[in-house]
């Protein structure tokens, strides 16, 4: 039961508009708890009970803890789940998101074109907002305007920016100004030239193990333990379809709309992908008829717009990268599998090197952007990585 409040909490933050990182910290949090509880053998009706809550909080060690905690009952109580006796919680404090500066009329164009079409959070706007305000500001320091810039502006811009950055911060400056640069070529043809391809830098991989993947068994086991009666059963089973059988991104998942599938030809169009090359991926059996049994049972009639995945409550608001993620882990914790969204994107590479797609086919696939990241996915299988790199039958 803990595990569903937790779920229906989260998202009713996401549909209440709460700051990606904020519901980051709940969802951690939160999940932590269960682990606890689960853990202890904590009846629900002791779950919520003081010692409980004190010992949880003296185990986790965070200091945000006790304010995730307040909010989560909070919620339980206003929906009748838990009773509270009056004066329990401590009203909450209005919640703020990060704010910077206004920027020229161009820029603020910019970001809303950007927050509508990439689907975003309000850290990755404020994150793009702090970039482009630097370059305005090196613009007014060089006396120049947008239409000059070139590539050894670029250079020179990125140089003074990421001097004191770690490599990792530097990987979302260089993607944000990419971003703003393809803007001013493809949508205001203000730049001659796409500086966009340009801006490159060294590769930065977050994970220096290989990538996991799962089993057969692990994904029978995944698709079985989906409930597809509760609330949003039908949802989860379609994006963790979308996610093993296409290796699409949690991003890609929650961008699909109801024009780019195509059931007659068994296709599914994606118009914008990372490596910025749109795509006709085919659509398995499995795929089409948990896409069909989503829509048919589970999406509202009328949301309001043309995403596929909606959340469950009102307002039914397009999906987040985010919410996709935690859904998808949630039914990893539920099948009792270790993992995340991603591991189904690297079970899909695995498909494709057992199937024996060439290295060039496995990047079309995946979306990357250059060939390096695609050969990280060889690592998957060495005896496969051998085959396919050196021509060996081992």
């Amino acid at each position: 039961m803990l595990d569903r409040q937790i779920q229906d909490y989260l998202e009713w933050m996401n549909n209440a508009g709460y700051a990606p990182w904020t519901m980051a910290q709940h969802s951690q949090i939160l999940n932590r708890l269960l682990d606890f509880v689960v853990l202890n053998s904590i009846p629900w009706e002791r779950t919520f009970a003081r010692d409980t809550l004190q010992a949880f909080k003296d185990h986790v060690q965070v200091k945000y803890a006790g304010f995730v905690l307040r909010g989560f009952m909070r919620y339980l109580h206003q929906n009748g789940i838990i009773c509270l006796p009056p004066g329990a919680l401590p009203e909450g404090r209005g919640r703020s998101k990060l704010q910077r500066a206004q920027l020229p009329r161009l820029y603020e164009e910019y970001l809303q074109f950007y927050t509508q079409t990439r689907q975003v959070g309000h850290v990755q706007i404020y994150r793009v907002r702090g970039t482009l305000s630097a370059l305005n500001d090196y613009l007014q320091n060089q006396g120049m305007e947008l239409k000059d810039l070139d590539v050894l502006h670029m250079d020179a811009f990125l140089a003074e920016r990421n001097r004191k950055y770690a490599p990792e911060t530097r990987i979302h400056e260089r993607s944000g100004l990419r971003g703003f640069l393809r803007y001013l070529y493809l949508e205001r043809q203000i730049l001659k030239k796409d500086l966009s391809a340009l801006i490159q830098g060294p590769p930065v991989y977050a994970q220096s193990r290989p990538p996991r993947f799962l089993t057969l068994e692990q994904i029978k086991t995944l698709f079985q333990s989906i409930d597809k009666d509760r609330p949003g059963g039908l949802r989860s089973y379609a994006m963790i379809h979308l996610a093993y059988s296409l290796g699409l991104r949690p991003g890609e998942i929650c961008r699909v709309t109801l024009d780019d599938i195509l059931f007659r030809d068994k296709l599914i169009y994606l118009p914008d992908r990372k490596n910025s090359s749109p795509a006709k991926l085919p659509l398995p059996q499995g795929a089409l008829r948990a896409l069909a049994a989503y829509l048919a049972w589970n999406r509202p009639m009328d949301p309001g717009h043309r995403f596929l995945l909606c959340n469950t409550r009102t307002p039914y608001g397009p999906l987040t990268p985010l919410t996709v993620s935690q859904n998808i882990s949630a039914c990893f914790r539920r099948a009792g599998i270790k993992g995340s969204a991603y591991w189904l994107r690297h079970t899909y590479a695995q498909n494709l090197l057992q199937a024996e797609a060439s290295i060039f086919e496995i990047k079309e696939m995946l979306g990357h952007d250059i060939i390096k990241t695609s050969k990280r996915y060889l690592h998957v299988h060495t005896r496969l990585m051998r085959e396919v790199l050196f021509n060996e039958k081992v």
